[in-house]
This record gives structure tokens, C-alpha cells and sequence, in this order.
């Protein structure tokens, strides 16, 4: 019986997995939104945040991406 609880704990139900991908799919959203928003900034504004143009990607996925 430990053996199938085991086997149970170790493979996500398809609710928790759906509402992993949902989770997924709103932070691209946020992402996607946040990228949408500095690249429409002007070159001046970006410097005044610290950023250059083609940082903006590396900027808004820094917690994903260690590059």
C-alpha cells in the first residue's frame, strides 16, 4: 500500500497539472504584456531605467533565464 501512495505522490493529477498550465500561461501573459510595455518606450526612457533595447527580453525573463 506505501508502494501505490508513493506512486500517487510522485505523478501530478491532470487537476494540478491543468492548473499548473493555467498558472504558466498567465505569467507569459504578464510577460508578454511587460515586454509589449518597455519596447514601446523611447531609447531615453529606457536608459533613465537602466536599460537598453536589446535587454529588454533578458530584463523581463531574468528569473527564468541565467544568461
Amino acid at each position: 500500500m506505501a508502494h501505490f501512495v508513493d506512486e500517487l505522490n510522485n505523478h501530478p493529477t491532470i487537476m494540478a497539472r491543468l492548473g499548473q498550465f493555467l498558472v504558466n500561461m498567465s505569467a507569459g501573459s504578464a510577460r508578454c504584456h511587460e515586454m509589449e510595455r518597455l519596447a514601446a518606450m523611447t531609447d531615453e526612457q529606457l536608459s533613465s531605467r537602466g536599460l537598453k533595447r536589446e535587454d529588454i527580453a533578458k530584463h523581463v525573463f531574468r528569473d527564468v533565464l541565467y544568461v
